[in-house]
């Protein structure tokens, strides 16, 4: 009988992180995932939905209350469980879910959902990161896997599989149209942000400079559409005055917004497919700027494996990114570091189906 997997997917990141690997384990048959879908998430995007269904995934589209309490039968049916945030280092709040997978002690697999993430790479506002997971599938090796902030025996858990994350959503017509209403720029391009959302990372100094010379550069080349996004297109209360005053008086700033405007609602990858180009802090929208294939560069950046991007700082450091004839080619070293995707989800699965065999 095949070993069967569990997960709960109520949103947007869990969706991400967790489907494509759940589809390959599926297509390869030795495991049986099985799928609990948030109904929230299935309304405001139901291309997850069709996803699941073309891929032939078991699933089920249910309530916040099936989704966090009443799972506790299907994961105690299940062999072990999946998630994109472990139970117990990002267990926070009270969750009815975590709190099962806890009680029963229930194998669990953890997968990376960021490139620059709080658990892995920093300590964060944690002490110590004690991970429940007994297997923990990470992009790239960690730089130091036995760090202070990690809990005991952390790092022989760890299994490197290359970068896993990647968009499955079927492409939007109405980016399709978009992208015809925006052709008129000369260049299109995002500027991604984390400010507001990892407050300790950067300060409010740090912001403020930001936004200063992206207002030069916007001023500076006004045939250029700057399209402003926060993490995820969410507003942050610190921040909002900053963006009220960028946006004033320059019609060549757009910003991508969760909720209103021209792209409300819209994923990382959805408004990728209108822009030439892509400046951002340090994160997974490097990532998915790379193998979109756009021309990426990186301000705030401390990270040596981001050090052959171009550094976009002051407006004429992006200035100079944009002039770039060439841009796409200082991407080639990290997207070595990172693999190609389909292969690295089979190195994936593998890790799975073998971990699971040894339960």
């Amino acid at each position: 009988m095949k070993k069967q997997i569990f997960c709960a997917i109520p949103h947007s990141p869990a969706f991400d992180s967790c489907f494509p690997l759940l589809e390959r384990l599926h297509q390869r048959g030795r495991v049986e995932p099985y799928v609990l879908l948030g109904r929230r998430l299935s309304k405001v995007e139901p291309r997850a939905e069709i996803a699941l269904r073309n891929a032939r995934l078991r699933y089920k589209s249910v309530s916040l209350l099936r989704l966090e309490v009443l799972s506790a039968i299907d994961i105690f049916r299940a062999d072990a469980v999946l998630t994109h945030s472990d139970p117990r280092a990002y267990g926070g709040k009270f969750r009815p879910r975590d709190a099962v997978i806890l009680g029963l002690k229930k194998p669990t697999i953890f997968v990376q959902h960021g490139m620059v993430q709080a658990g892995l790479h920093y300590g964060g506002s944690k002490p110590v990161w004690d991970f429940h997971a007994d297997l923990m599938l990470t992009w790239t090796p960690l730089s130091d896997p036995h760090a202070a902030f990690f809990g005991t025996e952390v790092a022989s858990r760890i299994r490197v599989t290359g970068l896993i994350k990647t968009d499955r959503l079927a492409r939007s017509a109405a980016f399709a149209d978009l992208n015809r209403e925006l052709s008129h720029w000369h260049q299109r391009v995002l500027i991604c942000h984390n400010f507001g959302f990892e407050s300790p990372l950067y300060s409010i100094s740090e912001q403020r400079r930001a936004f200063a010379e992206w207002a030069s550069i916007a001023d500076a080349r006004p045939d250029t559409l700057f399209i402003v996004r926060s993490h995820r297109g969410k507003r942050h209360p610190e921040n909002t005055a900053l963006v009220e005053n960028l946006v004033q008086g320059r019609p060549n700033i757009l910003l991508s917004e969760r909720h209103v405007g021209l792209m409300s609602m819209a994923t990382i990858n959805d408004v990728m497919t209108v822009v030439d180009r892509v400046i951002t802090h340090p994160s997974t929208v490097v990532l998915d700027a790379i193998y979109a294939e756009k021309p990426v560069g990186v301000y705030n950046s401390t990270q040596p494996e981001l050090s052959s991007l171009p550094r976009t700082e002051t407006a004429a450091e992006i200035g100079a990114f944009l002039d770039d004839p060439h841009g796409v080619q200082h991407a080639e070293q990290i997207r070595a570091l990172y693999g190609e995707i389909s292969e690295n989800l089979d190195i994936a699965a593998h890790e799975v189906e073998s971990h699971l065999i040894g339960i």
